[in-house]
Formats: structure tokens, C-alpha cells, sequence
């Protein structure tokens, strides 16, 4: 089930299809109001053009699994440098208690 509001909104999902070849999903609305649905079936494809069979498992919150462990400290070696100007002051933050 998709925990999404959509109302008056477009939303883009990424679904598998199950074993039997259907796809369902569940969007929740409100009640006695008619709506538009437009539905898109367009097949995954990876960066060689070839579809995509196996999704990557996502958490509850969209989140693919593991995503925060892989990427976790990958500028270490490289950060992002953010260049102020003399236009923008230096940031100040509270001191840590």
C-alpha cells in the first residue's frame, strides 16, 4: 500500500509488478469527489538502455536500503567547500553543551 496524498498533485512513483504480472496501487483520497487518474506504464531502464528487472528495496520512508551506510562520510576525502564571498557573513552557531 502508498502511503501518498496526492490530491491535485502529480506524484511519481517506481513499482514492481508482482509474479502474476499486476500492479497495484492504493492511493488514498477524499471521499465523494470524482478525480483524474492518468496512468504512465513506462519500463525502468538502467544507464545501457536495458530494463530494469530487480528494484532496489526501499524502507518505509522511500529510502533505498543501505543508502545512508553506503553514502555515509563519501566526501571525507574531497568535501564540499562552500565559498561565502565577502558578501555573506561567516555562519554562527551555538556552542555544543
Amino acid at each position: 500500500m502508498i502511503e501518498k496524498s496526492c490530491i491535485y498533485a502529480n506524484d511519481h512513483l517506481q513499482v514492481k509488478a508482482s509474479d502474476d504480472g499486476r500492479l497495484i496501487i492504493d492511493v488514498p483520497a477524499p471521499p465523494n469527489q470524482a478525480f483524474e487518474v492518468v496512468l504512465v506504464l513506462q519500463p525502468i531502464q538502467n544507464q545501457n538502455g536495458e530494463s530494469v528487472v530487480e528494484m532496489e528495496e526501499v524502507d518505509a520512508h522511500g529510502w533505498t536500503i543501505g543508502f545512508f551506510e553506503r553514502t555515509y562520510s563519501s566526501f571525507a576525502d574531497n568535501p564540499i567547500e562552500i565559498d561565502r564571498g565577502e558578501d555573506l557573513p561567516q555562519e554562527e552557531r551555538d556552542e555544543i553543551e
